[in-house]
């Protein structure tokens, strides 16, 4: 294979060929992350290629049915569009993506893409989350919430007072060794203008994106904050849903109220082939919940309340 870089999911490190370059704009695009160059001493767990083929499309009354088959030799998780084929006898494991459009819009077909990704990952250990995290002290906090629920500004103003921070919007949840664990997926930054003026108010040299319709600088997360460590996994002590409000606030929830919202998150970009594969993700998000201070979290439109938030999390420690 020749690789077009390193994805990384946390602890892993995926190295994946793409002769299409849709599909590494797709990694950007979609999974929202970027490859990383490959380091001729990086440890890889798994190398991918992802091919397009010609494939008769299915009947149209026919559904598009997830089947996942995995065993200590190989995984297969297929379903009319993708089939990704894992050889785990191997080291680093190798695997082909099979992308068979049959005439299906693009996006559709990058949508379903992420969905059987997003299985075989879960299947290796990590489940992506759009969320974000840090670390104060002891105490690891996820931060799960959509687009404008501050957690860009939330991690940069924690990173400034000292936290360290594992990523602003791709994590990794995973149990190991027993125990619930966050890790950052992406080691970039996104900021609004708004916090861009009020952290730099000289204004900062990079690159606008467009992050989910909205218009962001996009920097690297070591270059903002003293303390970043964004593919190491810390054990998770405190999860918080973030909104931004009219004043700081910090409400405990319980355990049902949060599994309800973490499993709400995760809905859009995970699927399941059977129930037995739908409670092995509720086992997950329940263990995670159950090992966690849960709390709702009102943000201050004014960012130096961010200070309370720290302080909140200092104190539990």
């Amino acid at each position: 294979m020749a690789d077009d870089g390193v994805l990384r999911v946390g602890r892993l490190r995926i190295a994946l060929d793409c002769p299409d370059a849709r599909y590494v704009d797709f990694v950007d695009t979609h999974l929202h992350t970027v490859l990383a160059p490959l380091a001729a001493d990086d440890r890889l767990d798994l190398r991918l290629r992802i091919v397009e083929e010609d494939a008769a499309p299915p009947p149209a009354d026919v559904d598009d049915p997830l089947r996942v088959t995995a065993t200590t030799t190989a995984i297969a998780v297929h379903t009319h569009v993708v089939r990704i084929d894992v050889d785990r006898t191997t080291a680093p494991a190798t695997g082909v993506v099979r992308v068979r459009p049959s005439g299906r819009p693009p996006a559709q077909v990058l949508g379903l893409l992420v969905l059987a990704l997003n299985r075989l990952l879960a299947t290796l250990g990590p489940v992506r989350l759009h969320a974000a995290a840090v670390v104060v002290g002891d105490r690891t906090a996820l931060l799960v919430g959509d687009k404008g629920a501050g957690k860009s500004t939330t991690c940069l103003a924690q990173g400034r007072l000292g936290a360290t921070v594992l990523s602003d919007d791709q994590i990794a949840l995973e149990r190991i060794d027993g125990r619930i664990t966050v890790a950052g997926s992406d080691d970039r930054v996104r900021l609004t203008e708004p916090t861009e003026r009020h952290f730099f108010p000289d204004g900062l040299d990079a690159p606008v994106v467009d992050s989910a319709g909205v218009a962001k600088k996009q920097l690297h997360l070591a270059d903002l904050v003293p303390h970043a460590d964004p593919f190491v996994p810390y054990p998770l002590t405190d999860l918080c849903f973030p909104r931004v409000g009219t004043g700081f606030a910090v409400t405990p929830l319980r355990g049902r109220q949060a599994l309800a919202r973490l499993l709400g998150s995760l809905v859009a970009t995970h699927r399941f082939a059977d129930d037995a594969d739908r409670l092995d993700l509720l086992e997950l998000l329940a263990d995670a919940v159950d090992g966690a201070r849960c709390w709702e979290v009102e943000l201050s439109p004014e960012l130096d309340d961010q200070r309370l938030l720290h302080r909140h999390l200092a104190a539990a420690t």
